[in-house]
């Protein structure tokens, strides 16, 4: 039951993050959208970097369900906050589009095999299972692909977009990126915990310094983009990024000081 309902739960959180970011782009000007993407990005990351910080509070006050209770009273907060806020004419989208039915079943099932391919405990020691597993998957993938650009109408991905060298190069830089960011802040508390001994909520005050620094620099470096551009800035976060990523990871082979991984965590932020 869990499992099904998490299932549930992603699947508005998808419809959320594919949105956002086109919603905002076509309410404010091309000269603002450096601003505003760079202070979407900052509530993005406070928000799941806090995450661990608050989940360690409610399990340590309450238990486990209550960060469930907690996630649904923040949704139903968002929902009204979005219909009291947001007019109508700006939900107005334009030529409508079918949604692409096929290429979002394929995409659904081979991310999903892939995604059960990473877990270890899915088939044990099984081998021939694995192996078929990850046939399926990379088929599933290719398929899809061979979809979208031939047959589908109004394709969920628009493969012809990444002949453009510009979007196909922010799109890597950001999936890369992305995976940095998001396995950093899933596996550090577990290493804090089980590894060095901290509790939840301590480890969660020590992530915590990731968005606190966001706060002051994703701003600065929106407006920052708007004037130079996006080049210098983003790359000057992510080697930043990289370089204090890399940092931390070597520091982690010595038992750093609660003192030291919060110094870590706020250049991660900085760079992010």
């Amino acid at each position: 039951q869990l499992i099904f309902f998490r299932i549930i739960q992603a699947s508005g959180a998808a419809f959320t993050i594919s949105n956002h970011s086109s919603f905002l782009t076509r309410i404010f000007p091309s000269g603002e959208r450096g601003k505003i993407m760079g202070a979407q990005s900052m509530v993005a990351q406070i928000g799941l970097t806090a995450g661990p910080f608050i989940g360690g509070l409610l399990i340590e006050t309450y238990s486990w369900r209550s960060i469930f209770y907690f996630g649904f009273l923040l949704g139903v907060l968002g929902i009204i906050t979005f219909h009291l806020i947001v007019k109508d004419d700006l939900m107005i989208c334009g030529k409508a589009q079918k949604f692409d039915i096929i290429g979002g079943l394929l995409l659904a099932l081979s991310a999903s095999t892939l995604v059960l391919l990473a877990n270890p405990a899915t088939f044990g020691s099984n081998l021939s299972a694995t192996i078929f597993l990850a046939m399926m998957g990379f088929i599933g993938l290719l398929v899809f692909l061979f979809f979208e650009y031939r047959l589908a109408g109004d394709p969920i991905l628009d493969l012809n977009l990444y002949k453009n060298r510009t979007f196909s190069g922010s799109n890597i830089a950001s999936i890369t990126n992305a995976a940095s960011t998001f396995s950093l802040i899933f596996l550090t508390p577990l290493y804090l915990q089980t590894a060095l001994g901290y509790s939840p909520l301590e480890s969660g005050v020590m992530i915590l310094f990731i968005p606190l620094v966001q706060i002051v620099v994703g701003p600065i470096s929106g407006n920052l983009s708007d004037r130079v551009g996006t080049k210098i800035p983003s790359t000057l976060g992510v080697a930043i990024q990289a370089v204090s990523t890399l940092a931390f990871a070597m520091a982690l082979t010595s038992a750093p000081t609660q003192g030291q991984i919060i110094i870590f965590m706020a250049l991660i932020g900085f760079g992010r």
